[in-house]
């Protein structure tokens, strides 16, 4: 639920995060959301902008290449953000 890119170690099943916008409010929209806030609203509705706080929007693919380490990550919005790892 975090705006995060994780690196899955498929020998091993160890993951390591390479890039995450985390601010005070999305962390706590995460929190309410992993408790189960169900009883009063849905996940759904605590999807919105302000859990990926700065970034282009929800991550809605991955493009990586074994070759050089270059992984980019697309988004909802106009931008395809580049990681070198």
């Amino acid at each position: 639920m975090y705006s995060e890119v994780v690196v899955v170690d498929l020998d091993d099943g160890t993951t390591n995060s390479v890039f995450r916008i985390s601010t005070p409010e999305s962390v706590s929209l995460v929190a309410e959301i992993e408790a189960g806030s169900g009883e009063d609203r849905s996940w759904i509705e605590l999807f919105a902008p302000p859990l990926w706080g700065d970034g282009p929007g929800p991550t809605t693919g991955v493009i990586s290449s074994e070759a050089d380490g270059v992984v980019f990550v697309s988004g909802l919005g106009n931008a395809l953000m580049r990681l070198e790892l």
